[in-house]
This record gives structure tokens, sequence and C-alpha cells, in this order.
């Protein structure tokens, strides 16, 4: 311990000489460089251009609480803007000024979303007029019977309520695909369809067979009415697809109009009761 002393008394005098031979001003320079870099560098930081995530954040809420998200506006800094998940309202801390609300899913988009627009929906995509709409929307395809002609694809949720009968809603992207494209469908195919007289009492096959929808992979059906059907055991008004539950006395085939007659029994029966009531 006492070696220790001696040598610290020793240098004390040489380490003072050495600081006395360095300019003060050259250590204020250099602390000075310290403090504006550091300065420098959290400003840099608080002004850069605010990026959003790619991938989208779930937020939670109680049942009675309304859907909200938050953004930042033009020119918002990381001081000025604090959201971290950009759910829920902004904050209303009175440095939050450059944030704004709104109240739909996913309506904090930075850029719209691209929806398939017109009667095209073999088209591509293109932006939707504003960022905060969420959702596309199609004509919905019913099976063997095709879509509604008078509902276009759009950006937008379906109007009216049409959506589930005749529309369908799907969730926007940046994609020009689009969410909202056509289905891919298969060869139309042709069925007849058949009328019932209720003077007769019988089904009238149409002259002409009718044109039939399918989505992709779907079989050809066609469907006719059994011998005694009634307008109620049978109630298909254009013939293409499968019998319904419902219809007891409905028969199915697979192949291009292979509907075309009924059976012969069918014809006869009839034919039978006119000619027992002229003789």
């Amino acid at each position: 311990m006492h070696v220790v002393l001696v040598l610290v008394r020793l240098l004390v005098p040489h380490v003072k000489n050495v600081l006395a031979m360095i300019p003060l001003d050259a250590i204020h320079l250099q602390r000075q460089q310290q403090t504006l870099s550091v300065t420098n560098t959290l400003t840099i930081l608080l002004h850069l251009p605010l990026k959003k995530a790619d991938a989208m954040e779930t937020c939670k809420r109680l049942k009675s609480t309304a859907i909200k998200c938050n953004k930042p506006k033009t020119g918002a800094t990381k001081t000025t803007y604090t959201s971290t998940t950009g759910c829920g309202a902004c904050s209303t801390k009175e440095s939050e000024t450059h944030c704004e609300s709104c109240t739909t899913d996913s309506c904090n988009r930075d850029s719209a979303i691209k929806c398939v627009q017109g009667t095209d929906g073999t088209a591509n995509a293109t932006a939707c007029a504003t960022t905060t709409e969420t959702k596309c929307s199609s004509p919905k395809f019913v099976e063997y019977t095709g879509v509604d002609s008078s509902v276009k694809y759009a950006c937008g949720a379906c109007a009216g309520e049409t959506l589930g009968s005749t529309c369908q809603e799907c969730t926007g992207t940046d994609s020009t695909t689009g969410c909202n494209k056509a289905v891919e469908t298969a060869a139309d195919f042709k069925c007849y369809s058949y009328t019932y007289n209720s003077t007769t009492k019988a089904f009238t096959k149409s002259s002409t067979a009718g044109t039939c929808k399918r989505l992709n992979g779907t079989i050809i059906s066609c469907n006719k009415p059994k011998t005694n059907a009634t307008s109620t055991t049978y109630t298909s008004k254009t013939g293409c697809g499968n019998c319904t539950k419902t219809d007891t006395h409905c028969s199915t085939c697979t192949t291009d109009s292979c509907n075309s007659a009924l059976r012969l029994v069918a014809l006869f029966v009839p034919l039978m009761a006119l000619l027992v009531h002229l003789f």
C-alpha cells in the first residue's frame, strides 16, 4: 500500500504538466462537436419520413367500442405522431399535432387499394379514389345461372341489399390482380326448360335449349320432370343444374342438352286419358 501511494505522488505532477499542454479551446471544441453530432443525429431521426409497416396490426376492442384507426398526417415526425400500432383514436397529447383517425377496418392505409372496376372482370385492378376504402365488390356467380349483369366490379361494399344474393365483397390489396377479379368459368352448355300446363296437367318442353353457366371444375347437369310431376314437385325454371331437395319428381342427366325429352310413360299417360275421354 505504501508503494502505491509513493507511485501516485510521483505521477501526479507529470499528469498535470501533460494536461497543461492541451489548449482549453481544443477541449471545448471537441465537446461542442460531440454535442452537435448528437443533436444533429436526433434531429435527423425525428424528421425522417414515417414508413407504414409491411404487415397490418390486429386491434382489440370491447363489444360496444367503435372501430378506430389512426395515421400520420403529411409532415408528421416521431414527436408529432407517436402511435406505434395505428389502433384507436389519436393521442390527446398537445404534441400529437399530426395525427388523424378513421372509423372503418384497415382505413388508415397510406395508399389506395386496387380493385377491378367496370364491367370487364378480367381487367387489371386500378387504384380507388380514396385511401379510406378497404373493400372491393363484384357480381356474385351463381352456379348454372351466372352473374347479374347489372352488378358492376367496383371499389367499396355492395350496394343496398345485394350482398350475398347478386353481389359479393372482398378485402382490397395493392395488387393489380384485384381481389374482385372475375371467377374462372368452364365452357357453357345447354339444357331444355319445362313449363307446367295447368289445363292438361302436363309439362311442355321448350322449343330450344337455353344456355347454362358453370364454374371451372363443375360438371354439366340438366334436369327434367319425372312422370306425374306437378308444379309443386318440379319447380326448375331453366332445366339447368341439379334437382333441389324439395323437387321429388325431378331427374338429372350429365351431358349437353340431355334433358330433351320426357320419358315415354310421361307422354303416354295424358294420351290415354284423352282417348278414354273421346271413346
